[in-house]
Formats: structure tokens, sequence, C-alpha cells
């Protein structure tokens, strides 16, 4: 599939099950010292109020894998000395968005590929603004 028709695809996909993301920092602790060592960008999908999705249904796989295709064109464009890691999808949960409805998450990491615990620099903030002009391209919002 070329580049601008997966974009269309994907913005079809962000449009029609309401995409979300938030972003928070992956931290370690080294001693009592407390490390910001990358982020982690959860990025959330629905469907609409009274869907009635089950954990495990035919509807949240139908969302796992539209949150899957997002998160790996994501991780594909990935040429940055941070490695982006996608997470197997996470549960189901009632939207904070939409009361009523169901949605699935799945979570990205940003860390080093050198050293999980080496603090983050300019290089994962770059990348993390990358990710985040991506998923805004793509209509999704962030939470």
């Amino acid at each position: 599939m070329s580049g601008n028709a997966m974009m269309s695809k994907l913005k079809a996909l962000v449009h029609e099950h309401r995409v979300r993301y938030e972003v928070a920092p992956e931290i370690c602790f080294r001693g009592t010292e407390r490390l910001k060592v990358g982020f982690e960008v959860r990025v959330w999908a629905g469907l609409e109020k009274g869907s009635r999705m089950l954990p495990r249904g035919e509807k949240s796989f139908t969302l796992a894998v539209v949150l899957r295709e997002i998160a790996e064109w994501l991780a594909s464009s990935n040429d940055r000395e941070m490695l982006i890691v996608v997470e197997q999808c996470e549960g189901l949960y009632a939207s904070s968005i939409v009361p009523g409805a169901d949605e699935v998450a799945i979570t990205i990491r940003l860390i080093h590929r050198d050293r999980y615990a080496r603090p983050i620099d300019s290089c994962g903030e770059k990348c993390l603004k990358e990710i985040r002009t991506q998923l805004k391209e793509l209509g999704a919002h962030e939470r």
C-alpha cells in the first residue's frame, strides 16, 4: 500500500474509532534517585455507546487490530536512537470520553536503544515530538 493510501486508511480508522492518546514518563529508580528514562504513549480506540464489547470478543479484537496497525505504522518510521516497543493491547475499559462506551488501549514505549536506565535526552524528546506529530496528522487528539 502506498504511503498516501496508508495515511488515508489510518485517518479513516482514527476518525471511526475516536482514537486518542496520552503521554506519561517512563520512570526508573536508581537507588533513591528517580529518573525519567523514556515515555509511554498510550493510544485508545472505542466503539459507539451501547456497542457492548466483551473482553477478548470480536469487537474488542477488531479495535486491537486497529490500534496495532496504527502503532506499527508509528514504529516503522523509527530511524532514531530511540527504541520503540509496541506492547500487547490492554483490556477493555469504560470510556472516560463517551459515557456508556467501551475502549481498548495499546502502549508504545520509547526508550534508549543502548541502555534502558539512561536519562531521557534531546533525542528522546525529539522522538516523542515526532510521534505526537504523526498522531495529530492522523486526527488523533491528546488527552
